[in-house]
């Protein structure tokens, strides 16, 4: 009895210096202001009747405000109203990462946080002897040169040995790194059934287009409120 008592104080305890150090973390924070995220047609992808899609947003998704950058959005500017967020689709860089013009990297240069995700459309086949590695580093130095940022880098919604690659790059920097390609293995994240073109079904649903902006969001909340998902949850497993 006396034991269990003195767990729950413990635990009580641990909560309100966790609630303390976020509140102080808070404070002292400065925000991200202009966020840029950087991918393939899960970003945005424009009208295409050959393929059945007529939005301009993260592609399968119902509605503009339910692709990931949007949702993501919402939650970034109810930490910080003023922020600016921008979504670009770079699929030329997947395609052809050997022979790719870093002057397509011209409008997204000014990020105080940024967020790749790319592996879609690489070919996995190729990255070693193309060395993907090295031209992701190339655009990643690129966009990064002479100011210092914030960077997250996301792997694909779907299993690929490029997602390894993209993890490999995240340790080796230091960076955050958001597992994604899990997400694929459930249906009801893809939008399966709602579209005759198979590569528009293989598209996040509105479902996994908010699990995609969950995931991003718990790397970078620290960034906003100085809350730290992951140290708060490697102390509850401690507890246990």
């Amino acid at each position: 009895m006396m034991q269990d008592l003195v767990k729950i104080v413990a635990g009580v305890v641990i909560m309100l210096l966790l609630d303390g150090c976020s509140m102080h973390r808070a404070a002292k924070v400065k925000a991200p202001e202009t966020v840029v995220i950087l991918g393939n047609s899960i970003v945005r992808h424009g009208p295409s009747e050959a393929l059945g899609w007529y939005g301009d947003w993260g592609m399968a998704a119902s509605a503009e405000s339910l692709d990931f950058v949007h949702v993501l959005e919402r939650k970034i500017r109810s930490a910080k109203p003023h922020s600016k967020v921008i979504g670009g689709n770079l699929y030329t860089f997947e395609r052809d990462y050997v022979n790719f013009n870093t002057a397509e990297l011209d409008p997204f240069r000014d990020a105080d946080l940024l967020i790749l995700k790319f592996s879609e459309n690489v070919d996995a086949g190729l990255i070693e002897k193309q060395d993907f590695k090295k031209h992701y580093l190339r655009i990643l130095d690129n966009l990064t040169a002479g100011k210092p940022r914030k960077i997250v880098l996301a792997d694909g919604f779907w299993a690929s040995p490029v997602n390894d690659v993209v993890r490999a790059i995240a340790d080796e920097r230091k960076f955050p790194f958001v597992q994604l390609h899990d997400l694929s293995r459930d249906s009801l994240m893809t939008a399966k059934g709602l579209f005759k073109h198979t590569g528009v079904a293989n598209h996040p649903s509105d479902k996994g287009m908010a699990a995609i902006a969950d995931r991003i969001w718990e790397k970078i909340e620290v960034y906003y409120t100085g809350r730290n998902r992951q140290n708060e949850n490697s102390l509850k497993r401690r507890r246990r």
